[in-house]
């Protein structure tokens, strides 16, 4: 097949992919509701956490993470690391941008954990266990995802993995950087939340 269709393949199929969100389906199912209208108003596993217990914010958070994994791992097998690329750079797209939710989505966290692990998986491994202790310690969720993605391109260039990855880690680290800026803004001024999950 030519790498031109295999890349627009996978692109389109790993935009739609992204574009379910969990969060919205699960609050929607077990809530009745949804999620972007309670809490922080973030179709994410952190709010999912806040509003409706650690249980869903779990699976939410699992569904997320296997969700930017799958088509990247699939891309990277069909059509090496500019497959993985394509198919996790969609991916990260139609979760933050889902054109099935209106364009409404997440913040790409937990789908970017997703894509980095099967890319590099001991620097991304390494970096979701600075980020948890960083959370459970501060209690305050966006600090470890803010510090992760500003030093995570840094590792990626420094330590081994596919060909270009330092460059597409710091494309994922800077778009999930933008979609943190309204927490970027309230941990400047001392009114970002701290985590207090439901008890439900």
């Amino acid at each position: 097949m030519n790498p031109i269709v295999q890349y627009v393949i996978l692109a389109v199929a790993s935009y739609m992919l992204g574009s379910v969100s969990a969060a919205v389906f699960i609050s929607r199912k077990a809530g009745g509701f949804d999620i972007r209208e309670k809490g922080s108003g973030n179709a994410g596993s952190t709010n999912v956490l806040r509003v409706m217990g650690v249980k869903w914010g779990v699976i939410t958070l699992l569904i997320d993470m296997a969700k930017g994994a799958l088509p990247t791992l699939i891309g990277l097998l069909w059509a090496r690391e500019t497959g993985a690329y394509v198919a996790g750079g969609a991916v990260l797209l139609g979760h933050a941008f889902p054109i099935l939710e209106r364009f409404r989505g997440g913040k790409c966290v937990a789908s970017s954990g997703g894509v980095l692990l099967v890319l590099n998986p001991l620097l991304t491994l390494a970096a979701l266990a600075i980020d948890f202790s960083i959370m459970f310690i501060s209690r305050i969720v966006s600090i470890g995802t803010i510090i992760i993605f500003i030093l995570y391109p840094v590792g990626a260039f420094l330590f081994p993995g596919p060909a270009h990855f330092g460059w597409f880690a710091l494309g994922v680290s800077i778009l999930v950087l933008i979609l943190h800026r309204g927490n970027i803004k309230r941990l400047l001024t001392g009114t970002e939340k701290r985590l207090n999950p439901s008890k439900k």
